[in-house]
């Protein structure tokens, strides 16, 4: 298994999302809202096995001084997809989220 941290939407997401959640806050035009009404970048997070995605979350980037932060739903149990990977996604955030140049 291998995460993906993408800045633009992947086009499967949408088919991903909807198959599992009828919430916005997964969907690209939340990932629009974040961008053109907060001034934040998007971020598109999945665990990926064999090619497909697993489980995933959309969040948001936002500079705060000297730090970049990645803010989103995630501790609110706000993930699409197979919630049991949850481990293993951690295992590879922190990781993942350090090589893009994201501090907390």
């Amino acid at each position: 298994m291998g995460i993906h941290v993408a800045r633009a939407c992947p086009a499967w997401w949408e088919d991903f999302v909807s198959a599992h959640s009828n919430l916005l806050f997964y969907r690209s035009v939340w990932g629009e809202v974040l961008e053109q009404g907060y001034g934040w970048t998007p971020r598109y997070v999945w665990l990926e096995e064999d090619g497909k995605p697993v489980i995933g979350f959309l969040g948001g980037i936002y500079n705060v001084g000297f730090m970049r932060m990645l803010y989103s739903s995630l501790p609110y149990g706000g993930l699409v997809g197979d919630v049991t990977q949850l481990e293993n996604l951690i295992a590879q955030l922190g990781p993942a989220l350090r090589a893009e140049g994201i501090h907390q």
